[in-house]
């Protein structure tokens, strides 16, 4: 909704932001019914209700961008769906960003139902405006907690699906376990602070807690870190096998460069969603008399889905890692010495080789 996955900084919620904003639900209602609204809060009310509105406006465009990429990526997926050999991993690809899309377009179809109800139909039903009818009724609705779980759920998905691209890079060494303990250790962490978050939803009373500020900053920090972390391995794996790569074959193939493309295709891809969740954990954790921090938060969903189908499409295409890639490479070490030796026209025809090995038309890609 408009006003965020955990009432974030509405001015009517109980979130410990500023000053003013540590309203109870007494409290807000009883500003809901004063007519002695100090004109400083009536001011910062009509900026929220500004935020509010451009915030829901960038939600649906940045919709509009992960739709057209769901699209492309069922496109592609469709040419995989046809091969026996990669049809499991296809259409498991299909299904969760298939369930991302419709995660997505939930989030979507709760914004705009709680600004219409609160912009359009209720708007003089209190005397806050917009932004104290959503705190006092649309948060309080019972389908406000069927839109925190699918907003939840998206993140776990996004985080799970790091991880398991992790595992894959480095399952073929010893370390695979203790490179994906953190990454595991987060999600697990996020799980329950999203279960914390969703029963401080159906308890008003919870969010003037102290410790309210500190569940709602963990909730936006833990994603954007463990993408952040995911990330950073990825790449450093990546860069040792394409450092053994040049040891082995004696000098820099189109092989070797294309681990480049892999590494600059994983940070392409995150950069904007981490971004992004910087974004709204500065905007948040500022506690600002205003709710700036939503005109992120609300399209943060659609950006996590963006930067998931990027990966995806680039998967399809066949520009991702394989789960085999490393033992092609430690298959070709014991003709190192042979190879090294090799004239220009046998390496040019042995490089030909090894990038047909490489290749990705007949593998299914992790």
């Amino acid at each position: 909704m408009s006003g965020g996955p955990y009432l974030t900084q509405t001015p009517a919620s109980s979130i410990k932001i500023s000053n003013w904003s540590l309203l109870s639900h007494s409290q807000c209602t009883k500003m809901g019914n004063d007519t002695n609204i100090p004109p400083d809060i009536q001011a910062i009310l009509r900026l929220d209700e500004s935020f509010d509105v451009f915030s829901s406006m960038l939600c649906s465009l940045t919709y509009g961008i992960a739709f057209t990429l769901y699209y492309i990526v069922v496109h592609s997926l469709h040419h995989r769906l046809r091969r026996p050999s990669q049809y499991k991993v296809a259409l498991i690809t299909l299904g969760y960003t298939t369930f991302a899309i419709v995660c997505a377009t939930v989030y979507l179809v709760m914004t705009h139902y709680e600004i219409q109800m609160a912009y359009v139909f209720h708007r003089d039903d209190l005397l806050g405006g917009p932004i104290i009818y959503e705190t006092l009724e649309l948060y309080m609705h019972p389908s406000y907690l069927v839109f925190l779980l699918f907003f939840m759920a998206l993140d776990w998905l996004t985080m799970a699906v790091q991880i398991w691209r992790l595992w894959i890079l480095w399952r073929a060494t010893p370390w695979y376990l203790y490179v994906t303990v953190l990454p595991v250790s987060l999600l697990l962490a996020s799980i329950g602070v999203g279960i914390a978050v969703a029963v401080n939803s159906t308890h008003i009373n919870l969010f003037a807690l102290d410790y309210s500020f500190a569940i709602g900053l963990t909730f936006f920090g833990i994603p954007p870190v463990t993408t952040i972390i995911v990330t950073a391995l990825m790449v450093l794996r990546l860069g040792l096998i394409r450092r053994r790569h040049i040891n082995l074959i004696g000098h820099s193939t189109d092989i070797a460069n294309q681990y480049t493309g892999v590494i600059s295709m994983l940070i392409e891809s995150y950069a904007l969603e981490t971004l992004w969740s910087i974004a709204i954990i500065i905007t948040y954790a500022i506690r600002s008399e205003s709710i700036v921090s939503v005109i992120f938060i609300n399209s943060s969903a659609n950006i996590k889905v963006i930067a998931l189908f990027l990966i995806v499409y680039r998967v399809a295409k066949g520009r991702a890692w394989q789960a085999h890639t490393e033992q092609q490479i430690s298959s070709l070490r014991c003709n190192d010495n042979h190879n090294l030796r090799d004239s220009d026209a046998s390496s040019d025809f042995e490089l030909a080789t090894i990038d047909r090995r490489y290749s990705t038309g007949g593998a299914a890609p992790a």
